[in-house]
Protein backbone atom coordinates (compact mmCIF):
# COMPACT_ATOMS: atom_id res chain seq x y z
CA UNK A 1 0.00 0.00 0.00
CA UNK A 2 3.12 2.15 0.98
CA UNK A 3 4.23 1.87 -2.60
CA UNK A 4 1.62 3.07 -4.02
CA UNK A 5 0.48 5.96 -1.93
CA UNK A 6 3.92 7.34 -3.13
CA UNK A 7 2.78 7.49 -6.52
CA UNK A 8 1.43 10.56 -8.09
CA UNK A 9 -2.50 10.49 -8.55
CA UNK A 10 -2.51 11.05 -12.08
CA UNK A 11 -0.09 7.68 -12.19
CA UNK A 12 -2.19 6.15 -9.57
CA UNK A 13 -5.18 6.31 -11.39
CA UNK A 14 -4.05 5.01 -14.88
CA UNK A 15 -2.85 2.10 -12.93
CA UNK A 16 -6.41 1.37 -10.81
CA UNK A 17 -8.08 1.96 -14.30
CA UNK A 18 -6.71 -1.37 -14.93
CA UNK A 19 -9.09 -3.47 -12.16
CA UNK A 20 -11.98 -5.22 -12.90
CA UNK A 21 -15.09 -2.89 -11.48
CA UNK A 22 -15.49 -5.19 -8.46
CA UNK A 23 -11.86 -5.07 -7.40
CA UNK A 24 -11.85 -1.58 -8.04
CA UNK A 25 -15.31 -1.66 -5.74
CA UNK A 26 -13.51 -3.60 -3.20
CA UNK A 27 -10.53 -1.40 -3.18
CA UNK A 28 -12.62 1.62 -2.34
CA UNK A 29 -14.66 -0.13 0.38
CA UNK A 30 -11.00 -0.97 2.06
CA UNK A 31 -10.79 1.48 5.61
CA UNK A 32 -7.67 3.06 4.56
CA UNK A 33 -7.96 6.87 5.40
CA UNK A 34 -5.48 7.78 2.29
CA UNK A 35 -7.87 5.49 -0.35
CA UNK A 36 -10.77 7.11 1.19
CA UNK A 37 -9.03 10.31 0.26
CA UNK A 38 -8.04 9.30 -3.45
CA UNK A 39 -11.40 8.12 -3.59
CA UNK A 40 -13.35 11.18 -2.27
CA UNK A 41 -13.03 14.60 -0.99
CA UNK A 42 -15.69 15.56 1.86
CA UNK A 43 -18.16 12.88 0.71
CA UNK A 44 -17.84 13.55 -2.82
CA UNK A 45 -15.81 11.98 -5.59
CA UNK A 46 -12.90 13.72 -6.71
CA UNK A 47 -11.91 14.18 -10.15
CA UNK A 48 -9.25 10.91 -9.77
CA UNK A 49 -12.46 8.86 -8.39
CA UNK A 50 -14.80 10.29 -11.17
CA UNK A 51 -12.12 9.14 -14.30
CA UNK A 52 -12.14 5.86 -12.63
CA UNK A 53 -15.95 5.21 -12.67
CA UNK A 54 -16.64 6.45 -16.02
CA UNK A 55 -14.35 3.98 -17.22
CA UNK A 56 -15.78 1.21 -15.72
CA UNK A 57 -19.23 2.75 -16.92
CA UNK A 58 -17.92 2.35 -20.43
CA UNK A 59 -16.11 -0.79 -19.54
CA UNK A 60 -19.66 -2.41 -18.43
CA UNK A 61 -22.29 -0.56 -19.57
CA UNK A 62 -21.19 0.12 -23.16
CA UNK A 63 -20.96 4.17 -22.36
CA UNK A 64 -18.58 5.85 -25.32
CA UNK A 65 -16.60 8.88 -25.04
CA UNK A 66 -19.11 11.08 -26.64
CA UNK A 67 -21.37 10.19 -23.21
CA UNK A 68 -18.21 11.75 -21.00
CA UNK A 69 -17.84 15.05 -23.68
CA UNK A 70 -18.47 18.29 -22.40
CA UNK A 71 -20.22 20.23 -25.15
CA UNK A 72 -22.90 17.44 -26.36
CA UNK A 73 -26.21 17.80 -26.51
CA UNK A 74 -26.40 15.89 -23.39
CA UNK A 75 -22.58 16.71 -21.41
CA UNK A 76 -24.40 14.33 -18.11
CA UNK A 77 -25.73 11.60 -20.36
CA UNK A 78 -23.35 8.52 -18.25
CA UNK A 79 -25.08 10.06 -15.24
CA UNK A 80 -28.74 9.33 -16.28
CA UNK A 81 -29.65 5.73 -14.94
CA UNK A 82 -32.62 3.68 -14.11
CA UNK A 83 -35.01 4.30 -10.88
CA UNK A 84 -35.07 1.11 -8.59
CA UNK A 85 -38.25 0.53 -6.04
CA UNK A 86 -35.88 -1.32 -3.40
CA UNK A 87 -36.54 -2.22 0.23
CA UNK A 88 -33.79 -0.09 1.90
CA UNK A 89 -32.22 2.84 0.98
CA UNK A 90 -28.37 2.72 1.64
CA UNK A 91 -25.35 0.71 -0.18
CA UNK A 92 -26.32 -2.81 1.06
CA UNK A 93 -30.00 -2.64 -0.27
CA UNK A 94 -31.62 -5.23 -1.94
CA UNK A 95 -34.20 -5.64 -4.59
CA UNK A 96 -37.69 -6.80 -3.35
CA UNK A 97 -37.39 -9.59 -5.78
CA UNK A 98 -40.96 -11.48 -4.76
CA UNK A 99 -42.76 -8.53 -5.12
CA UNK A 100 -44.36 -8.38 -9.21
CA UNK A 101 -44.43 -5.08 -10.44
CA UNK A 102 -47.60 -3.31 -11.24
CA UNK A 103 -50.03 -3.67 -14.42
CA UNK A 104 -47.78 -1.86 -17.44
CA UNK A 105 -44.53 -1.29 -15.46
CA UNK A 106 -41.25 -1.97 -15.62
CA UNK A 107 -39.15 -4.75 -14.52
CA UNK A 108 -37.44 -2.40 -12.16
CA UNK A 109 -40.81 -0.60 -10.84
CA UNK A 110 -41.22 2.37 -12.67
CA UNK A 111 -43.16 3.50 -15.53
CA UNK A 112 -40.75 4.30 -18.28
CA UNK A 113 -41.78 8.38 -17.85
CA UNK A 114 -40.60 8.20 -14.35
CA UNK A 115 -37.83 5.97 -14.22
CA UNK A 116 -35.02 7.84 -15.56
CA UNK A 117 -32.91 9.32 -12.70
CA UNK A 118 -29.75 11.47 -12.72
CA UNK A 119 -26.71 10.51 -10.27
CA UNK A 120 -24.73 13.23 -8.75
CA UNK A 121 -21.23 11.30 -9.93
CA UNK A 122 -20.20 8.52 -11.93
CA UNK A 123 -19.62 5.75 -9.19
CA UNK A 124 -23.48 6.24 -8.45
CA UNK A 125 -24.47 5.89 -11.78
CA UNK A 126 -22.55 2.85 -12.09
CA UNK A 127 -23.72 1.35 -9.01
CA UNK A 128 -27.32 1.76 -10.24
CA UNK A 129 -26.51 0.32 -13.20
CA UNK A 130 -25.14 -2.59 -11.62
CA UNK A 131 -28.41 -3.24 -9.54
CA UNK A 132 -30.37 -2.89 -12.75
CA UNK A 133 -28.00 -5.37 -14.64
CA UNK A 134 -28.43 -8.11 -11.50
CA UNK A 135 -32.58 -7.12 -12.09
CA UNK A 136 -32.47 -7.77 -15.82
CA UNK A 137 -30.65 -11.18 -15.64
CA UNK A 138 -32.38 -12.62 -11.92
CA UNK A 139 -32.95 -16.01 -12.81
CA UNK A 140 -30.04 -16.68 -14.70
CA UNK A 141 -26.61 -17.77 -14.27
CA UNK A 142 -25.65 -14.62 -15.20
CA UNK A 143 -26.91 -11.77 -12.86
CA UNK A 144 -23.50 -11.30 -11.53
CA UNK A 145 -21.84 -11.48 -14.64
CA UNK A 146 -23.58 -9.82 -17.16
CA UNK A 147 -23.97 -6.15 -18.16
CA UNK A 148 -27.08 -4.74 -19.61
CA UNK A 149 -26.33 -1.96 -22.02
CA UNK A 150 -26.93 1.17 -20.32
CA UNK A 151 -27.77 3.73 -23.40
CA UNK A 152 -30.02 0.94 -24.72
CA UNK A 153 -32.03 1.13 -21.65
CA UNK A 154 -31.62 4.54 -21.62
CA UNK A 155 -33.32 5.18 -25.03
CA UNK A 156 -35.79 1.96 -24.41
CA UNK A 157 -37.15 4.35 -21.41
CA UNK A 158 -37.47 7.77 -23.56
CA UNK A 159 -39.65 6.17 -26.08
CA UNK A 160 -41.75 4.65 -24.21
CA UNK A 161 -42.06 7.67 -21.80
CA UNK A 162 -42.98 9.07 -25.07
CA UNK A 163 -45.84 5.95 -25.79
CA UNK A 164 -47.05 6.94 -22.50
CA UNK A 165 -46.99 10.68 -22.28
CA UNK A 166 -49.14 10.31 -25.68
CA UNK A 167 -51.92 7.68 -24.14
CA UNK A 168 -52.23 10.09 -20.86
CA UNK A 169 -53.17 12.86 -23.84
CA UNK A 170 -56.64 13.34 -23.80
CA UNK A 171 -56.01 15.89 -26.84
CA UNK A 172 -53.88 13.47 -28.84
CA UNK A 173 -55.45 10.00 -27.99
CA UNK A 174 -58.48 10.31 -26.05
CA UNK A 175 -59.91 7.24 -24.60
CA UNK A 176 -57.91 5.10 -26.83
CA UNK A 177 -55.01 5.90 -24.72
CA UNK A 178 -56.35 4.73 -21.87
CA UNK A 179 -57.48 1.34 -23.88
CA UNK A 180 -53.99 1.15 -24.78
CA UNK A 181 -51.84 1.58 -21.70
CA UNK A 182 -54.38 -0.80 -20.01
CA UNK A 183 -53.14 -3.35 -22.90
CA UNK A 184 -49.75 -3.25 -22.16
CA UNK A 185 -48.17 -5.97 -20.00
CA UNK A 186 -45.15 -5.26 -17.43
CA UNK A 187 -41.75 -5.68 -18.38
CA UNK A 188 -39.87 -8.76 -19.19
CA UNK A 189 -36.74 -9.94 -17.68
CA UNK A 190 -33.86 -11.67 -19.75
CA UNK A 191 -34.85 -15.11 -18.48
CA UNK A 192 -38.08 -14.80 -18.81
CA UNK A 193 -38.33 -13.09 -21.87
CA UNK A 194 -38.39 -14.09 -25.44
CA UNK A 195 -34.56 -13.69 -26.10
CA UNK A 196 -33.47 -15.76 -23.54
CA UNK A 197 -31.82 -17.84 -26.04
CA UNK A 198 -29.84 -15.18 -27.90
CA UNK A 199 -27.29 -13.57 -25.32
CA UNK A 200 -24.80 -13.66 -28.23
CA UNK A 201 -27.17 -11.57 -30.53
CA UNK A 202 -25.88 -7.66 -30.10
CA UNK A 203 -29.19 -7.10 -32.20
CA UNK A 204 -31.51 -8.77 -29.97
CA UNK A 205 -30.04 -6.78 -26.77
CA UNK A 206 -31.52 -3.79 -27.90
CA UNK A 207 -34.85 -5.63 -28.10
CA UNK A 208 -34.42 -6.51 -24.75
CA UNK A 209 -34.73 -3.15 -23.67
CA UNK A 210 -37.98 -2.26 -24.69
CA UNK A 211 -39.54 -5.41 -23.55
CA UNK A 212 -37.60 -4.26 -19.78
CA UNK A 213 -40.79 -2.09 -19.97
CA UNK A 214 -43.44 -2.97 -21.26
CA UNK A 215 -43.75 -6.94 -22.61
CA UNK A 216 -45.86 -6.15 -25.54
CA UNK A 217 -49.85 -5.68 -25.29
CA UNK A 218 -52.54 -7.88 -24.04
CA UNK A 219 -55.03 -8.72 -26.99
CA UNK A 220 -58.06 -9.39 -25.30
CA UNK A 221 -60.37 -6.76 -23.77
CA UNK A 222 -61.83 -7.27 -19.25
CA UNK A 223 -64.68 -9.42 -21.08
CA UNK A 224 -61.94 -12.06 -23.04
CA UNK A 225 -62.86 -10.71 -26.35
CA UNK A 226 -60.20 -10.03 -28.92
CA UNK A 227 -60.00 -6.01 -28.63
CA UNK A 228 -59.39 -5.08 -32.89
CA UNK A 229 -58.85 -1.28 -31.85
CA UNK A 230 -55.67 -1.15 -29.69
CA UNK A 231 -52.97 -1.60 -32.23
CA UNK A 232 -49.81 0.53 -31.13
CA UNK A 233 -49.23 0.16 -34.99
CA UNK A 234 -51.96 0.83 -35.87
CA UNK A 235 -55.53 -0.50 -36.89
CA UNK A 236 -57.65 -0.24 -40.62
CA UNK A 237 -59.77 -2.17 -42.82
CA UNK A 238 -60.11 -2.27 -46.38
CA UNK A 239 -63.12 -4.38 -47.82
CA UNK A 240 -63.05 -7.47 -46.25
CA UNK A 241 -59.20 -7.82 -44.85
CA UNK A 242 -58.75 -6.00 -41.31
CA UNK A 243 -55.85 -5.52 -39.73
CA UNK A 244 -54.57 -4.66 -36.10
CA UNK A 245 -50.54 -4.25 -35.47
CA UNK A 246 -49.70 -4.94 -32.18
CA UNK A 247 -46.41 -5.24 -29.89
CA UNK A 248 -46.40 -9.29 -29.17
CA UNK A 249 -46.26 -10.51 -25.72
CA UNK A 250 -44.01 -13.01 -25.13
CA UNK A 251 -46.62 -15.56 -24.93
CA UNK A 252 -47.72 -14.81 -28.67
CA UNK A 253 -44.26 -14.24 -29.45
CA UNK A 254 -43.32 -18.10 -28.21
CA UNK A 255 -45.88 -18.94 -30.76
CA UNK A 256 -44.98 -17.34 -33.31
CA UNK A 257 -41.62 -17.86 -33.22
CA UNK A 258 -39.67 -20.28 -35.48
CA UNK A 259 -35.77 -21.24 -35.81
CA UNK A 260 -33.82 -18.30 -35.43
CA UNK A 261 -37.28 -15.82 -35.93
CA UNK A 262 -38.84 -14.28 -33.41
CA UNK A 263 -41.64 -12.55 -33.56
CA UNK A 264 -42.07 -8.99 -32.14
CA UNK A 265 -45.39 -7.44 -33.15
CA UNK A 266 -47.92 -8.29 -35.94
CA UNK A 267 -51.38 -8.17 -36.63
CA UNK A 268 -53.81 -9.44 -34.30
CA UNK A 269 -56.08 -10.83 -36.43
CA UNK A 270 -53.60 -12.90 -38.29
CA UNK A 271 -51.64 -15.51 -37.39
CA UNK A 272 -49.72 -16.61 -40.35
CA UNK A 273 -48.69 -13.40 -42.09
CA UNK A 274 -47.63 -9.71 -41.85
CA UNK A 275 -45.48 -10.64 -39.28
CA UNK A 276 -42.62 -8.11 -37.63
CA UNK A 277 -39.65 -10.41 -36.53
CA UNK A 278 -36.26 -10.36 -35.73
CA UNK A 279 -33.81 -12.66 -37.90
CA UNK A 280 -31.16 -13.70 -34.66
CA UNK A 281 -28.52 -14.90 -37.32
CA UNK A 282 -28.15 -11.90 -39.81
CA UNK A 283 -29.08 -9.20 -36.59
CA UNK A 284 -31.64 -7.52 -38.78
CA UNK A 285 -35.49 -7.00 -38.54
CA UNK A 286 -37.83 -8.20 -41.27
CA UNK A 287 -41.46 -8.77 -42.05
CA UNK A 288 -43.38 -12.02 -43.51
CA UNK A 289 -45.43 -11.53 -46.01
CA UNK A 290 -46.80 -13.06 -49.02
CA UNK A 291 -45.64 -12.73 -52.27
CA UNK A 292 -46.93 -14.10 -55.63
CA UNK A 293 -44.28 -16.60 -55.05
CA UNK A 294 -45.49 -18.03 -51.92
CA UNK A 295 -44.41 -16.60 -48.44
CA UNK A 296 -41.55 -13.76 -48.46
CA UNK A 297 -38.98 -11.87 -46.37
CA UNK A 298 -38.35 -8.07 -46.45
CA UNK A 299 -36.16 -5.67 -44.63
CA UNK A 300 -38.49 -3.80 -42.02
CA UNK A 301 -36.48 -0.90 -41.74
CA UNK A 302 -34.21 0.31 -44.01
CA UNK A 303 -33.26 3.78 -42.99
CA UNK A 304 -30.34 2.88 -40.88
CA UNK A 305 -27.50 0.43 -40.18
CA UNK A 306 -26.64 -1.04 -36.98
CA UNK A 307 -26.52 -3.55 -34.32
CA UNK A 308 -29.34 -1.29 -32.21
CA UNK A 309 -31.79 -1.77 -35.22
CA UNK A 310 -34.38 -2.63 -33.33
CA UNK A 311 -34.49 0.78 -31.30
CA UNK A 312 -34.20 2.60 -34.10
CA UNK A 313 -37.18 0.77 -35.95
CA UNK A 314 -39.49 1.12 -32.87
CA UNK A 315 -37.98 5.17 -32.13
CA UNK A 316 -39.12 6.50 -35.60
CA UNK A 317 -42.53 4.70 -35.33
CA UNK A 318 -42.53 6.21 -31.55
CA UNK A 319 -41.38 9.81 -33.31
CA UNK A 320 -44.37 9.83 -35.99
CA UNK A 321 -47.02 8.72 -33.11
CA UNK A 322 -44.91 12.11 -30.77
CA UNK A 323 -45.25 14.40 -33.75
CA UNK A 324 -48.70 13.73 -34.67
CA UNK A 325 -48.23 12.64 -37.91
CA UNK A 326 -50.30 9.66 -37.02
CA UNK A 327 -53.92 10.25 -36.47
CA UNK A 328 -57.14 8.76 -34.48
CA UNK A 329 -60.02 7.71 -36.25
CA UNK A 330 -63.07 5.64 -35.89
CA UNK A 331 -62.85 2.36 -38.07
CA UNK A 332 -66.02 -0.25 -37.39
CA UNK A 333 -64.72 -4.06 -37.89
CA UNK A 334 -67.62 -6.49 -38.68
CA UNK A 335 -70.61 -6.14 -36.85
CA UNK A 336 -68.47 -4.26 -33.97
CA UNK A 337 -69.68 -0.21 -32.91
CA UNK A 338 -67.33 2.15 -34.67
CA UNK A 339 -64.04 2.41 -32.29
CA UNK A 340 -61.56 4.37 -32.04
CA UNK A 341 -58.35 3.35 -33.26
CA UNK A 342 -54.66 4.47 -34.84
CA UNK A 343 -54.37 5.03 -38.01
CA UNK A 344 -51.24 3.48 -39.83
CA UNK A 345 -51.46 5.95 -43.33
CA UNK A 346 -49.42 9.36 -42.86
CA UNK A 347 -51.40 12.48 -42.44
CA UNK A 348 -51.03 15.71 -43.61
CA UNK A 349 -47.71 16.28 -41.38
CA UNK A 350 -46.37 13.29 -42.51
CA UNK A 351 -43.54 14.07 -45.60
CA UNK A 352 -45.35 10.81 -46.97
CA UNK A 353 -48.78 11.85 -47.40
CA UNK A 354 -50.13 14.78 -50.31
CA UNK A 355 -52.12 17.30 -49.13
CA UNK A 356 -54.39 19.60 -51.86
CA UNK A 357 -57.18 22.25 -51.17
CA UNK A 358 -59.15 23.20 -53.74
CA UNK A 359 -62.44 25.75 -52.79
CA UNK A 360 -61.68 24.62 -49.31
CA UNK A 361 -62.45 21.08 -49.57
CA UNK A 362 -58.90 19.32 -48.19
CA UNK A 363 -57.86 15.82 -49.26
CA UNK A 364 -55.20 13.90 -47.51
CA UNK A 365 -53.58 10.85 -49.13
CA UNK A 366 -50.86 8.66 -48.35
CA UNK A 367 -50.73 4.55 -48.25
CA UNK A 368 -49.52 1.40 -46.46
CA UNK A 369 -48.50 -2.00 -47.73
CA UNK A 370 -51.04 -4.84 -46.93
CA UNK A 371 -48.89 -7.85 -46.90
CA UNK A 372 -51.29 -10.67 -46.44
CA UNK A 373 -52.92 -9.59 -49.50
CA UNK A 374 -50.71 -8.41 -51.62
CA UNK A 375 -51.39 -5.08 -52.47
CA UNK A 376 -50.50 -1.46 -51.10
CA UNK A 377 -53.95 0.18 -49.44
CA UNK A 378 -54.56 3.89 -49.99
CA UNK A 379 -56.61 6.16 -47.98
CA UNK A 380 -57.98 9.37 -48.95
CA UNK A 381 -59.26 11.85 -46.10
CA UNK A 382 -61.91 14.18 -47.77
CA UNK A 383 -63.20 17.06 -45.75
CA UNK A 384 -64.28 20.80 -45.62
CA UNK A 385 -61.89 22.69 -43.72
CA UNK A 386 -62.90 24.62 -40.28
CA UNK A 387 -61.80 27.96 -39.70
CA UNK A 388 -58.90 29.37 -38.81
CA UNK A 389 -57.24 26.25 -40.97
CA UNK A 390 -54.96 27.28 -43.62
CA UNK A 391 -56.79 27.15 -47.20
CA UNK A 392 -60.30 28.12 -45.26
CA UNK A 393 -62.27 30.24 -47.61
CA UNK A 394 -66.20 30.95 -46.28
CA UNK A 395 -69.34 29.97 -47.67
CA UNK A 396 -69.53 32.54 -49.70
CA UNK A 397 -66.55 32.52 -51.42
CA UNK A 398 -65.87 29.28 -51.87
CA UNK A 399 -69.59 29.20 -53.46
CA UNK A 400 -71.39 26.49 -51.26
CA UNK A 401 -72.95 25.73 -47.59
CA UNK A 402 -72.42 21.45 -48.10
CA UNK A 403 -71.35 19.60 -51.96
CA UNK A 404 -71.68 16.20 -52.65
CA UNK A 405 -68.83 13.73 -54.19
CA UNK A 406 -70.20 12.87 -57.38
CA UNK A 407 -67.44 10.84 -59.77
CA UNK A 408 -64.01 10.29 -59.50
CA UNK A 409 -61.21 9.68 -62.08
CA UNK A 410 -58.02 8.29 -60.59
CA UNK A 411 -54.30 7.69 -62.38
CA UNK A 412 -52.18 5.14 -61.04
CA UNK A 413 -48.24 4.77 -62.71
CA UNK A 414 -46.33 1.37 -62.15
CA UNK A 415 -43.25 2.37 -61.33
CA UNK A 416 -41.66 -1.13 -62.85
CA UNK A 417 -43.01 -0.87 -66.07
CA UNK A 418 -43.85 2.48 -66.90
CA UNK A 419 -47.46 1.56 -67.49
CA UNK A 420 -50.54 4.30 -66.43
CA UNK A 421 -54.13 2.59 -65.33
CA UNK A 422 -56.51 5.11 -65.64
CA UNK A 423 -60.05 4.51 -63.45
CA UNK A 424 -63.18 6.88 -63.58
CA UNK A 425 -66.48 5.91 -61.68
CA UNK A 426 -69.37 7.05 -60.07
CA UNK A 427 -68.95 7.83 -56.30
CA UNK A 428 -66.26 5.91 -54.51
CA UNK A 429 -67.09 2.30 -53.44
CA UNK A 430 -70.93 3.09 -53.23
CA UNK A 431 -70.10 6.19 -51.17
CA UNK A 432 -71.62 9.60 -52.14
CA UNK A 433 -71.49 11.92 -49.20
CA UNK A 434 -71.84 15.40 -48.68
CA UNK A 435 -69.33 17.57 -47.05
CA UNK A 436 -70.44 20.62 -44.67
CA UNK A 437 -68.04 22.17 -42.30
CA UNK A 438 -67.37 19.58 -39.00
CA UNK A 439 -68.85 16.44 -41.15
CA UNK A 440 -70.51 14.90 -43.85
CA UNK A 441 -73.65 12.55 -44.73
CA UNK A 442 -73.19 9.30 -45.29
CA UNK A 443 -75.10 8.89 -48.46
CA UNK A 444 -74.57 5.34 -50.08
CA UNK A 445 -76.17 3.32 -53.16
CA UNK A 446 -78.55 0.43 -52.03
CA UNK A 447 -78.93 -2.80 -53.13
CA UNK A 448 -81.15 -1.56 -56.42
CA UNK A 449 -78.31 1.14 -57.15
CA UNK A 450 -80.26 4.13 -56.02
CA UNK A 451 -78.48 6.72 -54.08
CA UNK A 452 -79.91 6.90 -50.69
CA UNK A 453 -79.46 9.62 -47.98
CA UNK A 454 -77.27 8.41 -45.16
CA UNK A 455 -76.85 9.70 -41.45
CA UNK A 456 -74.72 12.21 -40.72
CA UNK A 457 -71.53 11.87 -39.12
CA UNK A 458 -69.10 14.37 -37.52
CA UNK A 459 -65.58 14.20 -38.89
CA UNK A 460 -63.61 13.55 -41.71
CA UNK A 461 -64.89 11.10 -45.00
CA UNK A 462 -62.26 8.64 -45.33
CA UNK A 463 -62.02 6.20 -48.50
CA UNK A 464 -60.20 3.53 -48.50
CA UNK A 465 -59.46 0.63 -51.35
CA UNK A 466 -55.91 -0.78 -52.96
CA UNK A 467 -53.96 -1.70 -55.63
CA UNK A 468 -51.91 -4.37 -57.30
CA UNK A 469 -48.69 -2.85 -57.52
CA UNK A 470 -45.28 -2.80 -56.19
CA UNK A 471 -44.23 0.69 -56.96
CA UNK A 472 -45.73 3.46 -58.07
CA UNK A 473 -47.90 6.82 -57.57
CA UNK A 474 -51.38 7.71 -57.56
CA UNK A 475 -52.98 10.70 -58.46
CA UNK A 476 -56.55 12.24 -59.73
CA UNK A 477 -59.25 14.08 -59.10
CA UNK A 478 -62.87 13.75 -57.76
CA UNK A 479 -65.99 15.63 -59.09
CA UNK A 480 -68.21 17.66 -56.77
CA UNK A 481 -71.53 19.40 -57.15
CA UNK A 482 -72.43 22.43 -54.70
CA UNK A 483 -75.37 21.60 -52.92
CA UNK A 484 -76.37 18.18 -53.87
CA UNK A 485 -76.33 15.96 -57.07
CA UNK A 486 -80.04 16.03 -57.37
CA UNK A 487 -80.22 19.61 -56.30
CA UNK A 488 -77.19 21.46 -57.06
CA UNK A 489 -76.46 25.23 -56.40
CA UNK A 490 -74.24 25.88 -58.81
CA UNK A 491 -72.16 24.32 -61.65
CA UNK A 492 -70.07 21.03 -60.29
CA UNK A 493 -66.21 21.70 -59.95
CA UNK A 494 -63.31 19.37 -59.34
CA UNK A 495 -61.16 18.88 -56.26
CA UNK A 496 -57.61 17.39 -56.87
CA UNK A 497 -55.91 14.55 -55.22
CA UNK A 498 -52.49 15.31 -55.18
CA UNK A 499 -49.54 12.62 -56.06
CA UNK A 500 -48.24 10.18 -53.66
CA UNK A 501 -46.26 6.57 -53.44
CA UNK A 502 -47.49 3.14 -53.56
CA UNK A 503 -44.76 0.83 -52.21
CA UNK A 504 -45.13 -2.43 -51.25
CA UNK A 505 -41.59 -2.36 -49.94
CA UNK A 506 -40.78 0.89 -47.65
CA UNK A 507 -37.96 2.36 -45.80
CA UNK A 508 -40.01 1.74 -42.28
CA UNK A 509 -42.83 -1.11 -42.36
CA UNK A 510 -44.67 -1.79 -39.07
Amino acid sequence: MQNLESLPDSTLSHVLSFLLSKELLALRSVGNRWLSTFFSSDGHENEQAEFLWRQALARDFKFTPVHFRCGSSNPLHHLRTLRIKTSEDDDDEEEDEDNENELGTSIFGYTARDSIYVASNAFESWRYWSKVSRIFFQGTDKSDTEYVNGPYFLRAAELWAKVEMWCSDDDRSGELGSRIIDSLEPGARQSSGRFARTIDCEAAHAYEAIFAFHDGQKTTNSDDAVDVSIGLFGCYRVYDHHCCMTLHNTRKAGALSFGHFIAIAGNNLSQRYNNIILNVDEGIIQVCGVSENGPSLITAYKLQSGADVGLLWMEEYVRRLDNGEMSIRKEQFGRLPPLNMISPFPNHRSSLSSRKVTRGIEIVASSIPAREIVAVVYSLQIRILNPDEEGYLTPSVRGYETCQLSTRHWVLTNNEDGSTDNVSGEGVIGCFPVLYEGGYRDDQTNHMGDVEEGARESGTFVYQSCARMKSGHFEGRIKFYPGSINDPSGEPFYVDVGRFDLNMDPDLCY
